[in-house]
């Protein structure tokens, strides 16, 4: 008996498979094992994204977290108030700084709107001074996220801005018991106009990363910015009047 015959018919198949891989160009066959070699590679990294098997790509995994912050997102959508600077300008100083609460309020108001955060902007406007740096520091933050680059840093502007304040609030206490004036009312002037000059800077550079620079989307004084600057007048009047009464000892 033939031994041969008692063969199974894939030795002959893998003869065939063998010609033809001796007929087949070096090309291929390089190609083929490329392909293997990938196909493998893929079979053994897999091993090290066991965590998140059986999630589609879209889907996060629970390490996300810890590998990316969570304002990064954020952090390139920040909206800030705009408004040009001669208009700042002539609503601060013109209402004797109170424009001043709503234009920390605007801020923060916009900053929680563009993250979904959950602060407060009324109280961030009246104490003003506990957040002024962080402001600041976000729109160095949002200049660069548009520009690519730093800016010239205005966080010395945010600490000249805390520390006149307080001396500022400390020079009106003075003023109003009749201590060291006029040197008291005098410091009270020059602070509210410091302040105001620091708080412009901060304008100009949230402007130029908001792709405003001039603030021309917000120049022209509105019916609610007269108002506010009739209220202001009302203020100056009383200053300076209680000041002189003050003064001359009335």
């Amino acid at each position: 008996m033939d031994l041969d015959n008692n063969k199974p018919p894939a030795s002959s198949e893998e003869d065939k498979h063998k010609e033809n891989k001796e007929n087949t160009h070096p090309a291929q066959n390089e190609a083929a094992q490329s392909n293997e070699s990938t196909e493998g590679n893929q079979v053994e990294n897999s091993d090290f994204y066991s965590p998140s098997q059986g999630m589609s790509q879209s889907q996060p995994s629970a390490f996300d977290e810890f590998t990316e912050p969570k304002n990064s997102q954020a952090e390139n959508t920040l909206t800030f108030y705009t408004v040009s600077e001669k208009k700042f300008m002539i609503m601060f100083i013109g209402t004797f700084g109170v424009y001043g609460i709503y234009w920390f309020y605007r801020h923060w108001e916009g900053y929680k709107q563009s993250t979904n955060s959950t602060i407060w902007p009324i109280a961030r406007g009246i104490f003003s001074i506990f957040f002024t740096h962080s402001l600041f520091d976000l729109f160095e933050q949002k200049y660069e996220r548009k520009t690519g680059e730093r800016p010239k840093t205005v966080k010395h502007l945010a600490t000249l801005y805390v520390v006149v304040s307080i001396l500022g609030n400390i020079a009106s206490k003075l003023a109003e018991s009749g201590y060291l004036l006029p040197f008291s009312a005098f410091s009270l002037m020059l602070a509210l106009f410091i302040t105001g000059y620091c708080l412009r800077q901060g304008q100009s550079l949230a402007n130029y990363a908001s792709n405003d620079v001039t603030g021309s989307s917000n120049d022209k004084l509105t019916f609610a910015n007269h108002l506010w600057l009739m209220l202001g007048f009302v203020i100056w009047v009383l200053n300076i009047v209680g000041i002189n009464a003050i003064i001359s000892g009335v």
